[in-house]
């Protein structure tokens, strides 16, 4: 879990922005995620959802570039009749604790994808895109709000979560993953090669499922 303190520490390419519903309209996913909560013992007065948007241009140090990306929120991203948009991060009440769900670098982003070539048609300018929510727990504690994230916001091979809005320098990106092939001589082992093999490789198969396995690239040859 992170809390994006380091966020801040040099100057941000990334606009960020967050998308509610507003003020006298319902918050259906709030609305889920208080029940959900009540449900698990939290005596949650109310949560509040945002989806959030960070938007890094492409073409670096050109001011035109940021200026055309700062019309998007109300151009493609909030539906003026039942949402408001908020460019940064809009501030929190005393006692609310407020959790950010993020895709770890390299996860696929589909609504992000989305946005970036909406974006791209709209305005012409290319941008790298990452999207999360935004979750303010009013009569929660920090502690318990990202304990229950952990448990039902969020899925932690493929999410970060985060304890306070998250507004990067810059969007981090995934590492290349080269693929290691390994070939074991499987045909000829014995019962006690086997087993070895199961549990070094980490497959936990029973023996009489290794003899399977065995026998099968036996008759493949």
């Amino acid at each position: 879990m992170s809390d994006g303190r380091s966020a801040s520490s040099s100057p941000s390419r990334v606009l960020r922005f967050e998308v509610a519903t507003a003020p006298g309209h319902p918050d259906p996913r709030g609305d889920a995620v208080l029940a959900q909560a009540r449900a698990m013992g939290l005596s949650a007065k109310s949560v509040r959802t945002s989806r959030v948007y960070l938007v890094e241009p492409k073409a670096s140090g050109r001011d035109s570039t940021s200026a055309a990306l700062e019309s998007i929120p109300s151009r493609l991203l909030a539906d003026p009749v039942v949402e408001r948009a908020v460019a940064g991060v809009s501030p929190t009440t005393p006692g609310v604790a407020t959790i950010e769900v993020h895709p770890q670098p390299g996860v696929m982003d589909p609504t992000a994808q989305s946005v970036a070539e909406a974006i791209a048609d709209l305005t012409g300018s290319d941008a790298n895109v990452s999207t999360g929510w935004r979750y303010d727990f009013e009569g929660v504690s920090a502690s318990d709000a990202a304990s229950f994230a952990r448990r039902s916001l969020a899925n932690p091979v493929i999410h970060e979560i985060r304890e306070r809005p998250f507004h990067p320098a810059s969007l981090p990106s995934g590492h290349a993953y080269a693929l290691k092939i390994t070939h074991v001589p499987l045909r000829n082992l014995d019962e006690e090669a086997l087993q070895r093999l199961s549990r070094s490789a980490h497959l936990f198969l029973s023996l009489e499922e290794m003899h399977a396995v065995r026998d099968h690239f036996a008759k493949l040859d």
